[in-house]
Formats: C-alpha cells, structure tokens, sequence
C-alpha cells in the first residue's frame, strides 16, 4: 500500500517537474533568438535580492559615500530572483546576480524614501530573449531614453554593432520606476550581430575615476577640479581586453587578442600625443582616435567608421566618442576594429551653435568629407520605416510613424 502511495507521489513530482521545465522552454527562457523582429516585448521586470539586508545597507553606503564617484568597492555582487513578465502574458523565474552599475552618482539617487539605482545583472540560468548579461539604467542616465533605443536599432539597420535596448517597467526590491534594459558587449551580443566571436576592447576608464574619486562632495569642488581630473585620467588612458576569457581559449586566440589590443593602444597613443602638443591644443572632450588608423588604411573601412562618427553628432552623441567610452571588436576577418556603440548620452533635439565647421565635426577626420555624408544621407533614405517602427514598438517605443520618418 505504501510503495503504491510512494509511486503516485513519485509520478507527480515526475509531472510537476517536466511541464515547469516545458513551461519554461515554452515561455522562451532558454531560446534564443536570430532578429530583432523576435524580441519579446518586455512588460515587466521584478528583482528580489535574497540577501536583501547587505543589498540595501550597501546601497546606503553608497548615498552617504563622500565621493563624487561610485567606488568600486560598492560594487558587490548579490544573488537575485528575478521574474521576466512579457507583454503576451509569458512570465520567466529566474536567478542572476546584481551590483551597483555606473561610475558617477547619477546611477543612485534617493526619490520618495526609495533608492533608486542603475543594476549590472547576470543571469545564472535561462535568458531573456537570449540575453543573459545586461544593464538596467535609470531612464535619465542615456539622455533622452527613447531617443536611446532609436538609435540602437537605428546603427544595426544599417549594419553596425549595436546592443539589444528596450524601456522596460521595473519593481527592484520595491522601488518602482522605467529603466533602459540593454545588453552588454559580450558573446551573445556579437551573436545577434552576425560577427563570430573575437575580440572585444574598450578605452580603461581606471585611471580617470581613480582620479575623479579624490573629488569630495561638499559643495567646494568646481567644474574645473572635475575636468583636471578627468583630464589627469585621460592623460594615462590605454586600451583593455573586456573579454580576456575568450583569449585564453587557445594560443591562437591569445596570439589575436594579443595584437589586436597592441594595435588599438598604438592608436590611443597617438591619440595622446596628438590632440595637444606643441602644435595642437584641442580639447580632449573634442578631439577622437583616428579612423584611418582603426580602418587599417583600408578605404571602406576608414568610410564606415566615418558613417559612425557622422551619425553620432548628428544625433547628439558625441558623448560615445569619447576615447574613453568607445568599444570596439577586432574583426578578424575583415581585418580592422568595428565599432561597438555604447554611451551616446542621447539628445536629437540638441542645438548645435553657428561656429565654425572644426568646431561642429570632431578631428582628425580621414577621407572625402562631403561624399561621407551624402553616402550617409542615401543608406539613411534606403531604410524601411515600417520595419523600424515595428521594431521600436517591440521595445515599449511609442512614437509617431511621421515623426520617425
């Protein structure tokens, strides 16, 4: 009697066991996806941190922190649960670790007795929509955030490296708000962006925040303090592998990761020594790497690149070309650094003032300036609005179909 008992009881945990797991591939937690066309509209985000009691004394420490920057020793990691809710109903239990994200203090604030703050997160099982590392960022820290994921979506429809980027509604151990989810530059992102796996490189930031953390917040620091300091940072600015796993792979791989980041901090080299010296005197906030050298000398490389930096001023981005934000990936085959956006800090209505065209179009700049934008203007024109629009309403943007075009 009892053995037939224990067999029922075996046979419904059996049960109960295999339809959570066909629930689970059924509600695409494990899937993963080819276009952006398949991206699941995201409804809802809700994080509850297991160790919330040291989350939440961390974060504390982080609001009462004299410094003008985030230290990275508040950037613990915490085990998380994390529900994913899609807007078809489809809802995901899954576990991840958080940490603090971003550098500045503009990533936490205290609004309404809640602490509000930008998440690093990666996932430990399953994926949401075959992301499994991403940011969530409070919706002012990009600019204006829609104009954030228009042009994530904008750069890949004409074949540049862009991270997945949605609005999404989140409840973060009951702090409620709209953050930008994006994806980080890892495997799954050169995936989607139909690159095989290589090298990923960054300008290192570690020097400039290190400098910036000096900087106390009571009410004495200048703009000119901040800036000396950032300038200090820049002044000692190289390039750093993000994805040093990946190099260590096979001595092949160290061997392509090895010269790609000798090349590019050959070009942040030059970068340094040539924005002022004896000669020049431009801003570092003014002044980027030079296209020629990212191309490889290749004609077409050195246009594409163009098209990027192009399309991010116009945009209001300049903040992504920065030395100090850019990402790149090492195609291996093609034979020259790819552009990875990050970071524009987004405006499209930003006005630009009647000044000289050196002052308006960063340096140096390398090719047929005036041809650059007009190939620009006709890859622009040659977009499918419809396509686009659908893809934004994927990603919680609402806008007018006019308006985008």
């Amino acid at each position: 009697m009892w053995f037939n008992g224990f067999l029922r009881l075996f046979y419904t945990l059996i049960v109960v066991l295999f339809s959570q797991t066909l629930n689970a591939d059924d509600n695409n937690c494990t899937n993963k996806f080819t276009t952006s066309l398949n991206f699941k509209k995201l409804e809802k985000i809700e994080i509850n941190t297991i160790e919330n009691r040291k989350f939440q004394s961390n974060k504390l420490k982080i609001l009462i922190d004299s410094r003008k920057s985030i230290l990275p020793k508040f950037k613990k990691k915490y085990l998380s649960n994390i529900l994913v809710i899609y807007s078809n109903g489809d809802r995901c239990q899954l576990k991840a670790f958080i940490r603090q994200n971003g550098d500045m203090r503009d990533h936490i604030r205290f609004i309404n007795g809640k602490i509000h703050q930008s998440l690093d997160v990666s996932l430990v099982n399953g994926n949401i929509n075959g992301i499994v590392k991403f940011k969530l960022l409070l919706e002012d820290t990009r600019g204006t955030k829609e104009d954030e994921v228009i042009i994530t979506e904008l750069l890949r429809e004409i074949g540049f490296i862009s991270p997945r980027t949605s609005l999404v509604e989140t409840k973060i151990n009951n702090a409620f708000s709209t953050m930008i989810f994006q994806e980080k530059s890892v495997k799954e992102m050169l995936e989607f962006n139909l690159r095989r796996e290589g090298p990923i490189l960054e300008g290192n930031e570690k020097f400039m925040f290190m400098f910036q953390s000096e900087i106390l917040r009571d009410g004495t620091a200048q703009y000119k303090e901040t800036y000396n300091a950032m300038e200090r940072g820049v002044g000692l600015q190289l390039a750093r592998l993000s994805n040093s796993n990946w190099s260590m792979k096979s001595q092949n791989h160290l061997k392509i990761s090895f010269n790609a980041l000798s090349l590019l901090n050959k070009i942040y080299l030059t970068f340094l020594s040539n924005y002022k010296n004896k000669i020049n005197n431009f801003d570092f906030q003014g002044y980027s790497l030079s296209n020629e050298m990212l191309g490889v000398g290749k004609v077409e490389h050195i246009k594409k690149l163009n098209f990027f930096n192009i399309l991010l001023h116009a945009a209001g981005a300049d903040h992504g070309l920065l030395p100090h934000n850019r990402k790149f990936y090492w195609n291996s085959v093609m034979n020259f650094f790819e552009p990875i956006y990050y970071d524009g800090t987004l405006d499209f209505n930003k006005n630009i003032a009647n000044q000289a065209f050196s002052e308006n179009m960063w340096l140096p700049y390398h090719g047929d300036l005036l041809q650059d934008h007009n190939l620009l203007i006709k890859k622009l024109q040659t977009i499918d609005i419809d396509r686009l629009y659908k893809r934004l309403e994927i990603k919680n943007i609402g806008i007018d179909k006019s308006l985008l075009e």
